[in-house]
């Protein structure tokens, strides 16, 4: 004759704490892969040439005037490997004396710096390791009662989350043990 016996109650406790590290390390491995890889942003406005804030001189340009951007007015903070594109799509068509010029400065605690100036487009990847503050700056030789759309768009690249990762993947080699201490 066979006797059958039940599992023991160690057995399983051991059994159950298995399954459950094993559906936490699945839970961590999901939330790993839940992050998008690239966000993009953008932002449309139109800049009135009529009303400048500043004057300031460029040395390639010369005096410029300096027009509230419709852009964010806090600026955009950028991380590392995003890129920024602005451009005034109807530039072209729009009757405007004289060059308009987009600045992209980045603010700094001591002061700000000119990152790169061009006509109608810029397309700025932020190289550098940390993380930096943008904001754009139309400007233009001189007043005028013209309007001129301008568009923004950053693309961020989102790094990937190794830390929910790797938790997933000890949790699973932790759920192997109580799994196989189960069995004996």
């Amino acid at each position: 004759m066979c006797q059958q016996t039940s599992p023991s109650i160690l057995g399983k406790g051991f059994l159950a704490v298995g399954m459950v590290l094993l559906i936490s390390s699945f839970l961590f491995f999901y939330w790993a892969s839940r992050v998008n890889w690239d966000y993009v942003t953008t932002w449309n406005g139109e800049v009135d040439l009529a009303h400048p804030w500043h004057v300031r001189n460029y040395s390639q340009f010369g005096y410029l005037c300096e027009y509230p951007s419709p852009l964010p007015a806090g600026g955009v903070i950028m991380q590392s490997n995003d890129v920024l594109t602005a451009s005034c799509p109807g530039w072209p068509e729009v009757n405007i004396n004289g060059e308009f010029i987009i600045v992209l400065w980045q603010r700094g605690l001591a002061n700000d710096i000119v990152l790169t100036i061009a006509y109608d487009s810029i397309y700025y990847k932020n190289e550098q390791p940390n993380v930096i503050l943008v904001y754009v700056v139309p400007a233009a030789q001189e007043r005028q009662n013209v309007t001129v759309p301008i568009t923004m768009t950053l693309n961020h690249y989102e790094t990937p989350q190794w830390a929910l990762f790797g938790v997933g993947v000890v949790l699973s080699s932790l759920a192997v043990i109580p799994i196989f201490k189960s069995k004996k």
